[in-house]
């Protein structure tokens, strides 16, 4: 992989904690660069240029020479060597805005903390040392931090065990010869001279070794660091970038050198992987180690039905500069024979264009009569981004009941009962799941192995006559083409609910993915908005997990179960808040009666597309004096969907409550409790409060067989009987939305009761009842909730570990 240079740091500075003044800057390089009034200190002529460390430091203390340095590194580094001057503009930073994080609370002692702030970024890893005698004027403690600034893009992570590595040199330092105490007690510049060395070595040569004296010495050198390579899929094709065969020694794994072998820009990962009769996911594993070292790039698989489309970075191939012309002629020219014109290939490439196959193609360019490689012309286009590939995704729609009018995935009883409106024929099981729109052809064939054509054949696309038939469920087929593997975006606002309800809005049609008002857009700030990765789904429609070993940057529940000071996640001791989501439904009405009779209050999150369905019901739910929240409107995973997406999943959800009930609620629970720093960024500016669970009855497995009632009842029962040594309450997840959910709810009500306080979600989260709507002075249907708020329950933030559900 290519290395682009290491960041350039524009300032180092050493901070120590003032048992009068608080954190001050006691040195920096350049002068000014953070405090524009830096102590003014005198050299002395016994300073010598001192870095340091003990058990750490290189065996020899012998000082590399800047000569050598300056040949075997400059290349490394991106841009000129920064002048060292006196700044006479304002300071980089705001310090006292950060200054608290600087020298922080004890949490974050011995800790890499990086703080953003304006337009750069400042690292550091702060240390405190506690010796009653030693620092007996200091408040028994000697507190320092020493850090560096970078732009605030900037891929710093190579600096990281840099600056981990010198906050314990000179804890190290400190704690041998006073080395940081007599620098703070005097006027001598020994840290002084340290950070100056750094500064320009790590900048100019990307390395330093500073001498201290006979035994202490600082070696530092920074080395690249790469991005983990992106997820493999089984329909994928790896196409060589180097000669891997040659490469391999017997060193290397033998998994790695049994599928190395059948790379051939042919095969894709899953036909590699029966060849080699490795696991799928061993294959795609050693794919993507091959993908780390830069051996590989996964292209789309091959064939003379696909369609692609330029990309503006085509006209590159006309840069002679860029060297991409010749390179591609080369490429793409068949063995012995003549190269084409450089412009005659570019036509070509500007001859691909939306809704036209590569058969065609070639039919009207006469690419025949050409002496190219036909595959290495477009795996060139677009491994080098010239061209994409234009997927086609089969989406099921008008799927209905002679007696609904309402558009609904099939369940799997319901399969059985399809017709194709365009074979006449039941659809095959096998397929079926795999036309929510958001599986491509190549995906799907490769899963079933079966062609493209096959596929066409049995969805019926290939039949140019509809057969007449009579059925009491029907469905017809249609398919999207888009750019990447995402649904498409079908949730325009033309569906009127066909329901008694004097409905004043259009809606997207229920489980559509649904369109953002373009108003809605600007509720949100994006430039403020955290840069979280939006996640990438697997072929099974589930979060494709980080590898090993990744850090949780973003507090992504799904992965890391980590939550925020403002989510939602546990009760008070001795209270309990019962939930259902993916209501509401049919069958919800026997909760709600129960409910009623027994006095208890409950938190509902509710899909947009049931609220239009049953509004009745959610009418129902307020007048009862439970709580509403929104649990968007075609329950997509929040962290795989843009910022307008996930805009438009709750408003769309809140106009549709807000017009059933005239008010808007509050709180919002993501599908799965699945969000991070982004989704929670979106939710806060769009006014809502995430709330999540600590306990989970798993009723969402009941119809695959995954769990039983049996199981569920005794996991009830084993939360009541651990109520008199629980140190925080609960919030249960339950579901409304089917009979077998609704039965687990009626039994594991009265467990519950009889061992917990059961309140509202309001009450969890010090939050009146009256302040879950949005509107001011909403007066809610009265509820008198029991129990007695607790001042630390924003703080009790223990949750038990659950799998992904609602």
């Amino acid at each position: 992989m290519e290395f682009q240079g290491f960041p350039r740091i524009h300032s180092i500075f050493y901070a120590v904690f003032d048992i009068i003044k608080g954190t001050v800057v006691k040195h920096q390089v350049p002068e000014g660069s953070i405090t524009l009034k830096a102590p003014q200190q005198k050299p002395t002529p016994n300073d010598q240029p001192l870095v340091a460390r003990h058990s750490e430091a290189s065996q020899g203390s012998q000082q590399v020479s800047s000569e050598r340095q300056h040949s075997q590194h400059q290349k490394q580094y991106d841009s000129q060597p920064p002048q060292q001057h006196i700044s006479s503009n304002k300071p980089l930073i705001d310090f006292e805005a950060i200054s608290e994080y600087i020298i922080p609370k004890n949490q974050l002692y011995k800790r890499l903390v990086t703080i953003s702030t304006g337009n750069y970024k400042v690292m550091g890893c702060p240390v405190v040392l506690h010796d009653h005698e030693k620092y007996r004027n200091l408040r028994n403690e000697f507190r320092f931090n020493l850090c560096f600034i970078f732009d605030d893009q900037a891929e710093t992570t190579s600096y990281e065990a840099v600056v981990r590595k010198l906050s314990r040199v000179l804890e190290g330092l400190e704690l041998e010869c006073d080395f940081l105490s007599q620098d703070a007690n005097t006027e001598s510049k020994t840290v002084q001279n340290v950070i100056e060395q750094l500064y320009e070595d790590l900048n100019s040569y990307c390395e330093c070794q500073i001498p201290i004296n006979a035994f202490n010495t600082i070696n530092l050198k920074l080395f690249p660091s790469y991005p983990n390579p992106p997820s493999v899929y089984d329909y994928q094709v790896p196409v060589t970038t180097m000669d891997v065969k040659n490469m391999m020694t017997s060193n290397w794994d033998i998994t790695v050198q049994k599928v190395a072998k059948h790379i051939n820009g042919i095969n894709h990962v899953k036909k590699i992987s029966e060849l080699t009769n490795v696991k799928p996911e061993w294959t795609r594993l050693c794919m993507e180690h091959l993908m780390y070292y830069g051996c590989i790039v996964m292209t789309d698989i091959f064939q003379f039905g696909n369609v692609y489309a330029i990309q503006p970075e085509l006209t590159r191939l006309l840069d002679e500069k860029s060297g991409l012309g010749r390179e591609c002629l080369e490429y793409i020219t068949l063995p012995g024979a003549d190269i084409p014109l450089l412009s005659r290939v570019f036509a070509l490439y500007s001859g691909l264009q939306y809704g036209l196959s590569v058969r065609d193609w070639m039919e009207e360019h006469q690419v025949n009569t050409l002496s190219i490689d036909i595959r290495r012309f477009i795996s060139f286009g677009v491994i080098k981004g010239l061209i994409y590939r234009v997927h086609k995704y089969p989406i099921l729609v008008n799927c209905h009941h002679q007696q609904e009018s309402r558009s609904v995935f099939p369940t799997s009883e319901q399969q059985y009962t399809l017709i194709n409106r365009n074979t006449g024929m039941v659809i095959h099981p096998d397929v079926l799941v795999y036309l929510d729109g958001q599986h491509h052809y190549d995906e799907i064939c490769t899963q079933l192995k079966c062609s493209s054509q096959e596929l066409d054949e049995h969805l019926g696309f290939s039949t140019k006559e509809l057969p007449l038939f009579d059925s009491t469920t029907t469905v017809a087929l249609e398919t999207v083409s888009c750019q990447s593997a995402t649904a498409p975006n079908n949730g325009a606002p033309t569906y009127v609910p066909q329901n008694n309800f004097p409905w004043k809005n259009k809606y997207p049609t229920p489980l559509s993915v649904p369109q953002i008002k373009p108003e809605w857009a600007k509720l949100v700030n994006n430039a403020t908005m955290p840069q979280a990765p939006i996640s990438v789904k697997g072929p099974d429609g589930s979060l494709v997990p980080p590898p090993p070993g990744s850090k949780d940057t973003y507090c992504h529940w799904s992965f890391y179960q980590c939550l925020k000071p403002t989510d939602i996640a546990s009760c008070q001791k001795g209270n309990w808040a019962v939930t259902y989501d993916d209501g509401p439904s049919p069958f919800s009405t026997k909760l709600y009666d129960y409910l009623k009779q027994n006095n208890i209050k409950a938190t509902f999150f509710v899909i947009g597309g049931q609220v239009i369905q049953y509004p009745d019901l959610l009418k129902r739910l307020h007048e009862d004096g439970h709580e509403i929240g929104i649990h968007t409107w075609s329950h997509q995973l929040l962290t795989s969907q843009t910022n307008e997406q996930i805009i438009a999943e709750l408003k769309w959800t809140e106009l549709a409550i807000q017009e059933v009930i005239g008010l808007s609620p509050k709180f919002m629970r993501p599908p799965f409790g699945d969000m991070d720093d982004r989704v929670r960024e979106v939710v806060k500016q769009l006014g809502f409060i995430p709330v999540i669970w600590n306990h989970d009855t798993f009723d969402w497995k009941l119809a695959s067989g995954g769990v039983t009632a049996q199981a569920i009842d005794t996991t009830v029962k084993g939360w009541a009987a651990n109520a008199s040594t629980a140190t925080i309450g609960g919030i249960s997840l339950e579901h409304d939305i089917s009979q077998a959910g609704v039965e687990i709810a009626l039994k594991a009500l009265p467990v519950l009761k009889s061992a917990y306080n059961l309140t509202l979600t309001s009450q969890c989260g010090n939050i009146s009842h009256q302040d879950t709507f949005k509107e001011q002075n909403a007066q809610p249907s009265t509820v008198t909730p029991g129990g007695k708020p607790s001042s630390d329950a924003m703080d009790s933030l223990v949750f038990m570990k659950t799998n992904m559900s609602s």
